[in-house]
């Protein structure tokens, strides 16, 4: 397990660092506004995946150890149709609303969404799947080939074809995506083949009752991290909204840290029985991965603001303050993370869905507040406090749950001792497991 969490933490570093590259190549070779619409472009895409995640999402990952692959599939795959099916005439539908069809989805680009929707979609279903039955390894290979395409046809688009717009951004990740679906597909093939077809559809009610529950809590935590997309689209336009994108992504890569140990966390806790023991893992975890957020925010901030407007291009000499702005908001979302692996591993998975939904509607309030009169500095505070007030909240539930004392939030020694303690085992067992595989 250990060995799969620091595969997929060092992949997913990786996977940072190449994000960058990406985000640099797009703002300064296509500026502000065209890297805007590719973001809005993006939305779309993960709200379509998002409604094919019911069967194709959760129930994929939970039931592959558990029923046949084609009691998963066909369900999945007729469910991704449906979606992609009643997509069109609801977009129609939308468009009757034309304030809120700009805001939500990039004008021309509609079947491309759905299209591309559909790619990530399958490909969803077979790294879900693979992921259930502990194929870890080849879940992060196909995740760097999937980004690392992306890097390339960017190029391509960009260098080669001399494509100088929003195209080269969405077509460079329609195809990374198609990449996905047919390495992921190559994997899962044999297993397909290898199986009978028999009542393919039996499940069909099953997988729906478990997908479902979860899909909710993920329709409110995509909201709560993406809502300022569409208002900020609505409110300011295509150019602010590219370059609050780019401040998000650069802060973004600070959430692997507590994303990461949080993996580990659940496993403790969901194993155990020990409330006292859940109660202080809990505690040092969140005191160690905000003091190094913390830490790797401030380096962030202290770098000057001519590298930021030479590593983006010009558009984006605005990025810096948005970052300040965010920062509270990302330090807090490090606990947050934290906070919701204790309360699934505790079997209270519902109050993280109260928590976002009350950051959800602190964001939506701040943003109609501030977005008006401040702009992009608005829409990072608001950002910000949507994520501090989800904390908040999680943090009186976890006093209430758990009998914390307000004393055991400060630092102290044996947290040092505790949260060093976590990251010598893991190396260990690292080192121990990269020797054997030797």
């Amino acid at each position: 397990m250990l060995k799969s969490i620091f595969g997929t933490t060092g992949i997913k570093l990786l996977g940072v660092v190449i994000n960058l590259i990406i985000i640099s190549i797009s703002t300064s070779n296509l500026g502000a506004t065209n890297y805007g619409i590719i973001t809005l472009f993006i939305f779309g895409i993960s709200l379509f995946h998002l409604s094919c995640e019911a069967l194709a999402g959760s129930s994929t990952l939970y039931y592959a150890s558990r029923l046949s692959i084609w009691e998963i599939f066909f369900p999945a795959w007729s469910w991704i149709l449906l979606i992609a099916l009643v997509s069109f005439p609801f977009l129609h539908l939308l468009s009757l609303f034309p304030s809120i069809y700009s805001a939500t989805i990039q004008i021309g680009t509609e079947y491309l969404i759905v299209i591309t929707g559909i790619f990530l979609a399958l490909s969803g279903i077979n790294t879900n799947y693979l992921i259930g039955i502990k194929k870890i390894k080849a879940v992060n290979l196909i995740f760097l080939a999937q980004i690392l395409s992306n890097l390339a046809f960017l190029c391509i688009f960009i260098y080669i074809l001399d494509i100088k717009d929003y195209a080269a951004g969405i077509y460079s990740a329609s195809l990374s995506y198609v990449v996905s679906f047919i390495l992921s597909a190559i994997v899962i093939l044999p297993r397909l083949l290898s199986e009978k077809i028999k009542q393919p559809f039996s499940k069909f009610k099953v997988l729906l009752s478990y997908g479902y529950k979860t899909q909710i809590g993920s329709y409110i935590l995509f909201g709560n991290k993406k809502i300022t997309i569409p208002l900020i689209k609505s409110f300011i336009g295509d150019g602010p909204l590219g370059v609050y994108n780019a401040g998000i992504k650069i802060t973004e890569g600070f959430r692997i840290i507590s994303q990461s140990v949080a993996l580990v966390q659940f496993s403790e806790i969901a194993n155990s029985n020990d409330s006292e023991y859940s109660k202080n893992i809990t505690l040092s975890l969140i005191k160690g991965t905000t003091i190094i957020t913390l830490l790797g925010i401030l380096v962030l901030v202290c770098i000057p603001m001519e590298f930021f407007s030479y590593f983006l291009g010009k558009d984006f000499s605005e990025v810096k303050p948005i970052i300040y702005c965010l920062s509270p908001g990302v330090i807090l979302f490090g606990a947050n993370i934290i906070f919701s692996h204790y309360f699934s591993g505790t079997n209270r998975p519902i109050m993280n869905s109260v928590s976002n939904f009350i950051g959800l509607i602190s964001t939506i309030i701040f943003c109609y507040l501030l977005l008006p009169s401040f702009g992009l500095i608005g829409a990072g505070i608001a950002t910000s406090f949507g994520y501090i007030v989800s904390a908040i909240f999680q943090l009186i539930i976890f006093i209430k749950i758990s009998k914390a004392k307000i004393h055991e939030l400060i630092i102290t020694k044996k947290d040092y001792v505790l949260f060093r303690g976590y990251i010598k085992d893991f190396l260990k067992q690292y080192k121990k497991k990269s020797t054997t595989a030797k």
